[in-house]
């Protein structure tokens, strides 16, 4: 197999990554003064960031959340949602919703749960400086979370070919994050069969396993960020991956792309 594997590195931006740079650069300021705009004073004034989308298994998450914020009142968590598509899916779920000028909308009954519209570098400022991350796996999310060595708490959505359920676990193996399962995943054979293969043992998201796995990276937050640390050196070059696939796409051989663009395996 080490012929037909051509390693490219972690796909990211150079431009993504000189933001994300700045973004971790400012963490601290930006995470004190994102608290104060809250007003969140409680005793470990931790924030949890939630950029999980709308799409399928957004409810059983959105439900789950609701539940961990309940019973983790000392800590903020704010869910993204740039386009607002999540709103109906949190009425959805059975949460009334108050809108909060300039915080966007606040889950009726709960101090520590919004759901707000960030741009693209608050997006990024929030990914930076947040105590954990809640996040759904897609490629973009991953690796600004991975580089920006924020701790994860992964939950995969149903794609085709597994493909944010393999990113998920091997967060989780290589000592970044944790997993949770949607309860869909977590009654399919063949991710059972996955998590066996590395001798990983699923779990599926609930309330209870939740709360457990945010205390864990909350706890353990310097120990997740030097495992995701030593990733770091695994992120590509920009100009690397584009000739890269460019080369790939003209089907030229595995070990001339490797020999001409002075790629060696991981």
């Amino acid at each position: 197999l080490d012929d037909k594997v051509i390693p490219m590195g972690f796909p990211l931006s150079d431009g993504m990554k000189k933001s994300l740079d700045d973004a971790v650069a400012q963490s601290t300021i930006y995470r004190n003064q994102l608290l104060d705009k809250y007003q969140f004073t409680g005793p470990s004034r931790k924030f949890v960031y939630c950029a999980f989308g709308a799409g399928d298994g957004a409810k059983d998450v959105i439900k789950a959340l609701g539940g961990v914020a309940t019973i983790m009142k000392d800590v903020l968590f704010i869910v993204t949602d740039p386009q607002e598509k999540s709103l109906n899916v949190f009425k959805e779920a059975g949460f009334d919703l108050g809108q909060v000028e300039g915080k966007g909308y606040q889950v009726s009954g709960l101090h520590n749960l919004y759901i707000a519209k960030p741009t693209r570098a608050e997006h990024l400022a929030n990914t930076a400086s947040a105590d954990a991350i809640i996040q759904g796996n897609g490629s973009g999310t991953t690796y600004e979370t991975l580089y920006a060595g924020t701790p994860s708490l992964n939950v995969p959505l149903d794609r085709s070919g597994q493909e944010q359920v393999i990113k998920s676990l091997a967060s989780e193996r290589s000592g970044v994050g944790q997993v949770r399962l949607l309860p869909e995943l977590f009654r399919e054979s063949d991710v059972h069969a996955l998590f066996s293969a590395v001798g990983a043992v699923p779990q599926e998201l609930t309330v209870a396993t939740g709360c457990v796995a945010i205390d864990d990276l909350l706890a353990n937050g310097a120990q997740y960020r030097r495992a995701a640390a030593a990733l770091r050196p695994y992120f590509g070059s920009e100009r690397v991956i584009a000739e890269t696939v460019n080369m790939m796409s003209q089907h030229k051989d595995p070990a001339d792309i490797r020999s001409k663009l002075g790629l060696k395996s991981l």
